[in-house]
């Protein structure tokens, strides 16, 4: 083919330089009779394909054709005279009528860019009464027109007539030539003049193309979609179906914007996986240069599926219900042969879901629950015939008790040694219980990582379950197995570690520290922390020890650990020391032990030595101090000494050596004192409470007091143990202030120790605070025991606000704020029913309100002040427009303005930050922190459109829209002017139109430009088919009775009235095939969209007549 282009190339080369070339035609195969006869025409054909036009509108230096029935144009029988097609066609002509028109001009526009000495050729009739002569001027701007050409001697049969513009050089490499053809002569109102096949040719000024195109290839997109891709722009032969075979029926063949691109619709699908041929010939380039070869190309769409299919999983629903689900769609036979599934005392049947991938096993025999039991499936076959390639096997484990299992927190190696890496991070846990517990489903968290277990993994009583964030590597270190958690760290600063059972219940919980009493060297010193005994509260430090196991040395540091082992504790063989040794009075002295020692040697009389007499020796509880009670009493203020030896600890090891301690007690008072309180009774009077009774003389000296603007004096009362005194500069309402007390002395001349400090805070301002309920998690995911709700307020005034002795009302529960707490302006205050749990669960600290239930169904909060002022109220409710996920869905109420009425349900959000899963609802809330909001990015999108009469339309919308694009008239085209357009709701548009529609009339309704409040602009155009018609009262919409729902969706979308679809396919918003499926006749089909992200879909249903049609539905989880 290469040999013979280039042949082409030496033939014309001579004179390719001066031929002629098309720019455009006109063929009139498509013009519409009176009244819908267009008035403005692009050309057909031609390198201006689409971009030449001839105008009758009025414009571009045209008169205004009247296209009325009786009016002055329409479309009459055409010729194929100076039809320079392949297939020339006589459809139809373009053609003025009525003597009304004498006079009147039609302007043909294109352009000669690039070329010179156009000319132009057509075919032309007319009547007897029809118009005599056409005067032909040109203009280069469509306003100034120079007259110079007369066509005349037309006849009754159509002719071929020529307006040769070679002559004029001003309409050379014109940007714009405008030929207007006035029509005179006509004699009835039945006079015309038809005109056909308008035909512009001209001159390049460089090379003209004389090289045929070629076929670059050809691709299906879609079992109904090809796309051939030429060398260069190809002509309205293109578009020719008849130039395209071997494929099934052709439906259309359609050039792209380019023209160098055919997109072909095939009216029987391709066999899918299964090669076919599409044969191209007779297509010709823009210049009309036809292909020389008829070139075959290979279609296939999909692939042949040869994979045999795999059990991705198996688990009990149920103790009678076991679910198998496959790696894709399966064959309903196999997957529903009972004995193809094997190992379980007894299955009654096996049922394949609609989307073929997972079935349900009803057991004739149930599971024992807390047993494991195992299930094998073999010889399942996919709807391609393709047979498991081996045997699976699954365990499976099923607990119905409803008590939480014992499983224990045992063993957290936060922070090894090694450099940002935390490769060798891990986390254990101990089932303490006596049963076995199957791990599936459970979730475990620590810190901001979450993790839930996908598969089975049964912990017997007394074994370990061993988690990593990197469990390959960890696995490779410690020697032992790792399951994979979440691939982030643990938290080396501290954080809480939680494990949830399947149901969302906590089933232990672990808040551990990088300070004492916690283990320190845990902290990126190489040791774990340890719990060696599982029966200790694991959130005391002091119960947690370090590794023991030597493994190897990173960054200098040892690394000491126990995965999987539980602690080895060393052999004890350090001798006892006396840590201290004290009077407590003079009857009693104190011995207080390093470590636990043995109660025997412990209470030898004669381990204790150089006191006068003692009677008896007694060991305590925790076995580390011993009490010894003299029968010789110590002497007052004498010191004395006492010496200890031969105690032995709880491993035999015997005390080194024999250690001495002096001893004193005074019966007189050496205890310093200490203030207990100090509040402001007035603005000008502040009280000081000593722990005693204090010295006068101290007690008033007014320069102990300091830290207030001004103290007058210092007035101590008559039990002497509370100074009055009296400010010279009052207090600031409402503005805290800090009083340091020192140096006041008791009665005995004890001095206090240290310096004291307390801060003041009074206000008596009658004008409540502007505190705010911001946040109410009133029935969370539990089953029945409530302990993650609470309630939030807010500081929204500009001075702190201190809520002792402030009300909370909350149902049926009233609590009192019992103590000092100051909130700064912008800060929260926090109060739980369950206090301790809640900020276990949430990490952040609550006030332990009343332990009564905020109210699951709806009810009043009421935070008065210690007045009695009404300083805030919400009334909430469980139903919309109060967001309905608070009831029980797993989400907090939150109001993200603090400025706006909380007693209004639309002002309310759901909370936005990820706690945990509870009972299967994941858990949202923002306590103490305000609300997170995650920034809207997705456009919205038009679901609908229907016409209420002749002059309505109504659009709804899939979110509240932006008030000025949404009342845009320009935004809604194809059903003629739109005068106003109205936001009637958030969601939806209301059209009033300026000229009724035709009734019955289809239409299509195009919408676009629209944006959300986050403006956020529609991505697409939408278009909605509308019909209308009075007659019946019916509004008819192209196939209006199938339904999508819901909209926006989740994980499963149903499609109802698809009775009579052949096969339905959802893309992207990228136009990418992401699933297809053919129809199976039902009038319901469900499609599961799990495996979709979030984001725009089209779901198009392609109906049995050919019809096609097109849903958007969008994908939020």
């Amino acid at each position: 083919m290469k040999k013979l282009q280039l042949i082409f190339l030496i033939l014309f080369t001579s004179f390719a330089a001066r031929s002629q070339d098309l720019l455009c035609s006109w063929h009139f195969d498509t013009l519409l009779v009176a009244p819908n006869t267009d008035v403005v025409i692009p050309a057909d054909s031609g390198s201006q394909d689409g971009s030449a036009t001839i105008y009758l509108d009025g414009t571009n230096g045209s008169s205004l054709f009247n296209t009325a029935t009786g009016g002055e144009l329409s479309a009459f029988g055409g010729s194929t005279v100076n039809d320079g097609r392949t297939t020339p066609l006589a459809t139809l002509s373009l053609c003025p009528i009525n003597t009304t028109a004498n006079g009147k001009g039609a302007v043909i526009r294109f352009s000669t860019t690039g070329y010179e000495n156009p000319i132009i050729t057509y075919a032309a009739r007319n009547t007897s009464t029809g118009f005599q002569n056409q005067f032909i001027e040109y203009s280069t701007d469509g306003v100034t027109f120079t007259r110079c050409d007369t066509i005349s001697g037309l006849t009754t049969t159509f002719v071929l007539k020529t307006i040769d513009l070679s002559a004029f050089d001003v309409l050379d490499e014109a940007a714009n030539v405008y030929i207007r053809i006035i029509f005179d002569g006509a004699t009835s109102s039945t006079g015309n003049n038809r005109v056909d096949n308008i035909t512009i040719n001209a001159t390049s000024t460089s090379a003209t193309d004389i090289v045929p195109p070629t076929v670059l290839g050809a691709n299906a997109t879609s079992l109904t979609d090809i796309w051939v891709r030429f060398s260069e722009p190809v002509g309205a032969s293109a578009e020719v179906t008849t130039n395209y075979t071997g494929v099934g029926t052709i439906t259309s063949a359609t050039r792209t914007t380019g023209l160098d691109s055919v997109h072909i619709v095939l009216a029987t699908p391709l066999t899918f996986g299964v090669a076919d041929t599409i044969c191209i010939a007779n297509v010709a380039d823009v210049t009309g240069n036809v292909m020389i070869s008829n070139p075959c190309f290979q279609v296939v769409f999909g692939t042949l599926d040869v994979t045999p299919p795999t059990a991705i999983s198996a688990w009990p629903a149920n103790l009678a219900t076991v679910k198998v689900k496959f790696s894709e769609a399966m064959d309903n036979v196999t997957a529903e042969t009972v004995a193809n599934y094997t190992g379980l005392a007894g299955i009654g049947s096996a049922t394949l879901n609609a989307t073929l991938d997972t079935v349900t096993l009803a057991l004739s025999i149930n599971l024992v629950s807390g047993i494991a039991d195992t299930l094998y499936v073999q010889n399942v076959e996919d709807t391609a015939g393709n047979a498991m390639a081996a045997m699976q096997q699954f365990v499976l484990f099923m607990d119905t008790s409803t008590t939480v299992a014992n499983l224990v927190i045992t063993e957290i190696m936060y922070n090894p040694a090694e450099s940002g890496t935390d490769s060798t991070e891990f986390i254990e846990i101990l089932n303490n219980g006596s049963t076995a517990v199957n791990l599936m489903n459970y979730t475990i968290t620590y810190g901001t990582s979450t993790h839930t277990i996908t598969t089975s993994n049964v912990v017997n009583p007394g074994d370990r379950f061993l988690i990593a964030p990197k469990a390959v590597v960890a696995s490779n270190f410690y020697g032992v197995s790792f399951y994979q958690g979440s691939t982030f760290g643990i938290g080396n600063n501290g954080a809480t570690v939680k494990i949830l059972n399947g149901s969302g219940i906590v089933v232990d919980s672990v808040m551990y520290d990088d300070v004492a009493p916690w283990p320190t060297a845990a902290d990126e010193g190489g040791y774990s922390l340890s719990l060696c005994d599982p029966s200790l509260d694991n959130n005391a430090g002091s119960s947690w020890s370090l590794g023991t196991v030597f493994f190897s040395t990173i960054n200098t540091h040892d690394v000491y650990a126990d995965p999987g082992q539980g602690c080895v504790v060393p052999v004890d063989n350090t001798p006892p020391v006396v840590d201290t040794a004290f009077a407590t009075n003079l009857n009693t002295v104190k011995v207080v032990f390093n470590e636990v020692v043995d109660n025997i040697t412990a209470e030898t009389i004669a381990n204790y030595t150089g006191l006068a007499g003692i009677g008896a020796a007694s060991l305590n509880a925790t076995m580390d101090t011993v009490t010894l009670t003299l029968s010789t009493p110590l002497l007052d203020n004498v010191a004395d000494t006492i010496h200890i030896a031969g105690i032995e600890d709880t491993a035999g090891n015997v005390m080194a050596t024999t250690q001495s301690f002096r001893l004193i007690f005074s019966i007189a008072d050496i205890i310093p004192p200490t203030v207990i309180n100090a509040w402001p009774e007035t603005h000008a009077v502040v009280k000081v409470k000593f722990s005693e009774v204090m010295d006068n003389v101290t007690a008033e000296t007014v320069a102990n007091y300091t830290g207030l603007a001004g103290i007058g004096s210092a007035t101590l009362n008559a039990t002497m143990d509370t100074v009055t005194l009296a400010l010279s500069t009052n207090l600031i309402n409402g503005v805290s202030d800090t009083l340091y007390i020192q140096n006041v002395e008791d009665t005995a001349g004890n001095a206090m120790a240290a310096q004291q400090m307390f801060v003041l805070f009074i206000d008596t301002v009658t004008i409540p605070k502007a505190l705010v309920i911001t946040e109410i998690m009133y029935n969370p995911a539990e089953s029945g025991t409530d302990s993650t709700e609470f309630i939030e307020i807010y500081n929204n005034d500009v001075v702190s606000v201190d809520l002792l002795n402030y009300v909370l009302n909350y149902g049926a529960s009233t609590f009192t704020f019992p103590s000092s707490l100051v909130i700064a302006p912008g800060e929260y205050a926090l109060v739980s029913s369950n206090a301790t749990a809640a900020s276990n669960f949430y990490g952040v600290t609550f006030l332990q309100g009343s332990t009564g239930g905020i109210g699951n169904g709806g009810a009043t909060i009421v935070l008065l002040s210690p007045t009695g002022l009404l300083v805030d109220t919400v009334t909430y409710d469980d139903v919309a427009p109060w967001p309905t996920l608070a009831d029980e869905g797993g989400y907090s109420l939150s109001l993200c303005d603090p400025t706006l009425d909380n007693n209004v349900g639309s002002n309310w959000g759901l909370g936005t930050i990820f706690f945990g899963t509870v009972n299967t609802h994941d858990v949202y809330a923002d306590p103490g922190e305000g609300c997170s909001a995650t920034a809207d990015t997705v456009p919205p999108v038009a679901l609908s459109a229907s016409l209420t009469n002749l002059t309505t339309a109504v659009v709804t919308f899939n979110e509240a829209l932006d008030l000025a694009s949404a009342q845009t008239t320009g935004n809604y085209t194809g059903l003629g002017t739109v005068s106003t357009a109205v936001l009637t709701s958030s969601t939806v548009v209301t059209l009033t139109l300026s000229t009724p529609l035709v009734n019955a009339q289809n239409y299509v309704l195009e919408v676009t430009g629209i944006s959300d409040l986050a403006s956020n602009v529609m991505a697409l155009t939408y278009q909605f088919p509308l019909m209308l018609d009075t007659t019946t009262s019916i509004s008819e919409i192209e196939n209006s009775n199938i339904q999508i729902f819901p909209n926006p969706a989740s994980d499963v979308i149903n499609l109802t009235g698809v009775s009579s679809a052949d096969r339905i396919e959802v893309y992207s918003n990228m136009g990418m095939l992401v699933m297809s499926r053919e129809a199976d006749g039902n009038d319901s089909v469900i499609i599961e969209t799990s495996v979709l992200s979030n984001g725009l879909y089209y779901i198009n249903i392609r109906m049995k007549d050919g019809a096609v049609e097109t849903k958007p539905v969008v994908i939020i989880r």
